[in-house]
């Protein structure tokens, strides 16, 4: 059904299907921008129709055709305004100029081309549906997490710290001078104010994966694994445990960030030990595109209801009189992996110990470096 302004252009089309649901595309003179509007027949089909801002299109309808006005939503019109404002003028070239629309039914995708030979603008409208809301969602809330991060390494952690070196003065020069009570309390208000600190940091150290990440390089990561198993091997023999390495894939990734993660792999065995002895084995291999690395250790195992629990931040299953830590160790390791396209499981059960096994995409082995 064409519509008409009074010049005689044309400026409708016919969608098949429901509102905004395919690709709707139209010719629209730019002085028809704020006075876009839709039609509907019985029938279902979408006619989207443009009008001046000073007088309404002359609609011309088939025999028998009932039309059934809809006025386009707002966020609609108001984002096709702009487009259309924004767009290059008549000659100056250039490509489309687009614009994510959120309505009451879903996302919708704006495009506005250049003028073309007839005066108006190419429009199309089309449903990008839940994926899109999902993504913008999901980037919305790391920047919020990104802003967080922010507000917690500076606004909380200055005055964090000057409440902490308070208690410490107050600790050391009236312990014993007051009554018992009063150092049970000055106690208790440095331990929170360490535990709130250590709880801050970890939550920066979880930000930052995404932040202040490096590049994806090969990487070889026996000599990497290595060097970070140095740093442990004084505490698991002083325990009387064992701590084996064997050899390993090469794999892409941020070399700090992957340091990181076997860093934090090692102390979780070594921290949930139990009263045995700490034995704990790092062995690898390649499979297709990606290399599997697993950390077996001999510890207190975990019970299969609490697997994927123990991966999401600041979630303990044991109190800090009994294990010391943030719980947010392993929330850092997935981070790391899935940062690098790749992910992380556990299989465990109580007594039995746990093996965490870590797949990352593998690099050519003559280009891996340290």
């Amino acid at each position: 059904m064409p519509v008409r302004d009074g010049g005689g252009t044309v400026c409708a089309c016919v969608v098949e299907g429901p509102a905004v649901a395919g690709d709707a595309i139209l010719s629209l003179p730019v002085a028809f921008a704020p006075g876009l509007l839709l039609y509907r027949t019985p029938a279902g089909p979408l006619r989207v129709l443009a009008r001046g801002p000073e007088s309404p299109p002359e609609m011309v309808a088939g025999p028998g055709e009932v039309m059934v006005a809809e006025a386009l939503p707002g966020p609609l019109a108001e984002g096709l305004a702009r487009l259309v404002s924004e767009a290059e003028p008549a000659g100056a070239g250039g490509g489309c100029r687009r614009l994510l629309v959120e309505t009451e039914a879903g996302v919708v995708e704006l495009v506005v081309g250049p003028v073309d030979d007839a005066g108006g603008r190419p429009v199309q409208l089309r449903e990008v549906g839940r994926a899109a809301r999902l993504e913008r969602d999901l980037a919305r809330a790391r920047e919020e997490l990104q802003q967080f991060a922010y507000a917690a390494s500076h606004d909380l952690q200055e005055p964090l710290r000057t409440v902490a070196g308070f208690c410490e003065l107050l600790r050391r020069r009236y312990r014993g001078r007051l009554d018992a009570d009063a150092d049970t309390f000055i106690d208790f208000a440095v331990d929170g104010a360490r535990r709130m600190q250590a709880l801050l940091r970890a939550l920066l150290d979880f930000s930052r994966v995404e932040t202040r990440g490096g590049p994806l390089v090969p990487v070889a990561l026996g000599p990497l694994v290595a060097e970070v198993a140095e740093g442990f091997r004084p505490l698991v023999a002083e325990l009387g445990g064992t701590l084996e390495i064997g050899p390993l894939p090469a794999v892409r990734g941020d070399p700090p960030q992957l340091a990181r993660l076997f860093r934090e792999l090692l102390d979780n065995a070594v921290r949930y030990r139990g009263e045995a002895p700490p034995r704990i084995t790092v062995s690898g291999h390649g499979a297709g595109t990606f290399a599997e690395i697993a950390v077996r250790d001999a510890g207190i195992g975990i019970p299969p209801e609490f697997h994927e629990r123990i991966f999401r931040i600041f979630q303990r299953l044991h109190s800090r009189d009994e294990i010391p830590g943030t719980g947010a160790g392993l929330a850092i390791c997935r981070r790391i992996v899935e940062r690098h396209g790749g992910g992380i499981a556990v299989e465990s059960a109580p007594g039995r110990g746990a093996v965490f096994t870590v797949r990352l995409p593998r690099a050519d082995e003559g280009t891996a470096a340290r």
